[in-house]
């Protein structure tokens, strides 16, 4: 019988724990990889967040100055006899109105438009025959959007058409 060498003996045990650890490495490598990734979406879930929040922090804000925006308007229009007061009303609703619109805020567009749910609110309807179906006939109160989502809708009167009975 033949005496195996301990150095034979050692090398499939080192080739065996050279192969494990290199495993471990490429595992270890692997984890470190995916959690990087997974760390990048988190950063960029957490400021598209952010970005939400400010933007609805703003709409909020926003929407509480439109009944000032109104107020405005209705002295701008009360004023009007008085050259001076309609003048500096008018100067100041153009500031304000002006500044929100650099912000993000827009009128919805009514008055003889076709009526849409999504935009308007009707208050009243009216039978012209000289107008269409749908249309609106007046406005009550100005809507707004802010950045494209409806912060209040327009208040209006809509053309609404008789349906006869023709056989009463």
């Amino acid at each position: 019988m033949t005496k195996k060498d301990p150095e034979q003996e050692k090398q499939p045990s080192e080739a065996k724990d050279t192969k494990e650890s290199q495993s471990k490495e490429d595992e270890y490598k692997e984890m470190l990889q995916r959690l990087q990734a997974e760390f990048e979406n988190y950063k960029k879930r957490q400021e598209k967040e952010l970005g939400q929040q400010k933007q609805a922090a703003l709409a909020l804000f926003v929407a509480k100055l439109l009944p000032v925006l109104d107020s405005f308007e209705q002295a701008v229009k009360a004023a009007e006899k008085e050259d001076a007061v309609s003048e500096g009303f008018g100067l100041i609703y153009l500031q304000l109105s002006s500044m929100l619109e650099g912000q993000g805020l827009r009128k919805i567009e009514a008055l003889g438009k076709q009526f849409d749910t999504s935009m308007h609110e009707a208050m009243m309807t009216d039978s012209q025959d000289g107008k269409p179906n749908n249309i609106i006939t007046e406005e009550f109160q100005q809507g707004y959007t802010f950045n494209g989502i409806v912060l209040r809708h327009s208040k209006v009167r809509v053309n609404k058409k008789v349906a006869v009975n023709e056989h009463q």
